[in-house]
């Protein structure tokens, strides 16, 4: 998987029309790479590496919006196992 690519592609969306947020959506969340949870968590702290480089931006009104927004969708019964394999990438990856 070209993580790299991903995080190059991801750091500069200006090829994109412009826009004061962009969404990237992960469908099916649970189940991508589920036999090779190292490279999971490695796109889980990608993604969270992009998220943060766009951080946040303060609009006029004084509304906090993040301007690079990451869905990850999954089936109901999933989600208290997404919940803490995110929990355990963002713990690794955003310092205290």
């Amino acid at each position: 998987m070209e993580l790299d690519a991903l995080l190059d592609c991801l750091r500069d969306l200006h090829w994109l029309l412009p826009a004061d947020r962009y969404v990237f959506i992960v469908e099916a969340a649970d189940e991508v790479l589920p036999d090779d949870v190292d490279t999971q968590q490695l796109l889980f702290r990608t993604l969270l590496q992009a998220g943060r480089r766009w951080s946040f931006t303060r609009r006029f009104d004084g509304l906090d919006l993040s301007r690079l927004v990451i869905v990850m969708s999954c089936a109901p019964a999933s989600v208290p196992d997404l919940r803490e394999r995110l929990r355990l990438c963002w713990d690794e990856t955003v310092p205290s």
